[in-house]
């Protein structure tokens, strides 16, 4: 791709969050852009950054002291910095002023849980756990805490990002700028042809509640005791190679049945071919392209979604292209980072 971005703007990303900092950072790269990565700790997914501290070595003194060279440095080589989750290079984000004050420029990019309140997405659970029982007044979608950092953050950035579009009902002002993936990494592997027995699916919980596991493993229970055949993997704790591996032994993957908006699981099964089951609310789905092609599905019609998947060949293969061309419109890094760029030149 032609470079024919401001190679002038030296731009960091920090820090390191599922991969997502380093693809972004090289992204720009590839545009033109001086970015770089920085990760607080070597990450056990083997996420490929530029800068790594490798926080994790040291006792709770020198990683603060780390941590405020490192400040020293990067305030006086870029000039804008991009942060995620919510965090900056110092804790409680004390270098913000500084930052401010020098004239640099700030993004902050929200993720979900760094805004969006467990205990709400945990009430939802409960609410089809315990269908036609009492029920407690839900939690706020975001905490005090939250909300203050959000305020914080409002007073310093110069802009905000969303990765998910449902996190604009927290933070309206923001962009949703879309998971990037770096596709060379993500190779594409037509579905089988024939039928497969047991069927496979892949649910990778990154936390099991938030997710809706417990349901997962109820449906495909009781899917076996009706007498399809049905084998459950459960991809916690793996590498990116090991995850791969995953994918492409899948005749589906799971998402999330709970939050109402697809993640980067649901991103990185679609770039793969595999079908997608994940839940997206009425309220969120208009905010997604028209053709986004993932079966939504929520605890109590799971099983249907998926007897329906099983049965449907010609489906299954219409999502796994369609899912392709999906993420390379919308979620190949090199477009998410013109769209990163474009939003950079405006502040």
């Amino acid at each position: 791709m032609t470079k024919d971005r401001d190679s002038s703007l030296r731009v960091l990303h920090a820090p390191e969050l599922a991969g997502l900092a380093g693809v972004m950072a090289e992204a720009l790269r590839n545009l033109g852009v001086d970015a770089t990565s920085l990760s607080y700790v070597s990450h056990r997914y083997g996420f490929r950054n530029d800068i790594e501290l490798n926080l994790q070595r040291y006792p709770r003194a020198i990683k603060y002291l780390r941590r405020c060279t490192f400040t020293i440095r990067a305030v006086r080589e870029y000039d804008l910095f991009h942060f995620h989750y919510g965090n900056s290079l110092l804790p409680a984000r004390l270098d913000l002023p500084i930052i401010k004050r020098l004239g640099k420029k700030i993004a902050v990019h929200f993720h979900g849980s760094d805004i969006r309140n467990q205990e709400s997405v945990l009430h939802t659970a409960d609410r089809y756990r315990n269908l036609g029982r009492r029920n407690d007044d839900a939690p706020p979608v975001s905490t005090r805490a939250q909300l203050k950092r959000v305020a914080e953050w409002r007073r310093y950035a110069n802009g905000m990002f969303v990765s998910t579009p449902d996190l604009l009902s927290i933070v309206p002002e923001a962009v949703h700028i879309p998971q990037a993936i770096d596709l060379s990494q993500w190779g594409f592997v037509p579905i089988e042809k024939a039928d497969r027995s047991p069927w496979t699916v892949l649910h990778m919980p990154s936390h099991r509640g938030m997710k809706g596991t417990e349901f997962v493993l109820k449906c495909v229970e009781q899917l076996n005791s009706s007498g399809h055949s049905v084998h459950l993997t459960l991809g916690e704790g793996c590498s990116h190679e090991e995850v791969h591996e995953l994918y492409k032994d899948a005749d589906v993957v799971i998402d999330q049945l709970i939050i109402g908006a697809y993640g980067l699981v649901s991103v990185e099964a679609m770039a793969v071919g595999r079908p997608v089951i994940c839940y997206i609310s009425n309220d969120v789905r208009p905010l997604y392209p028209d053709s986004v092609p993932v079966m939504s599905a929520t605890p109590l019609d799971l099983g249907d979604v998926l007897v329906d998947l099983i049965r449907n060949r010609s489906l299954r293969e219409q999502l796994c292209y369609e899912g392709r061309r999906y993420v390379e419109t919308y979620h190949e890094a090199s477009t998410v980072a013109s769209v990163l760029f474009d939003c950079y030149s405006g502040f």
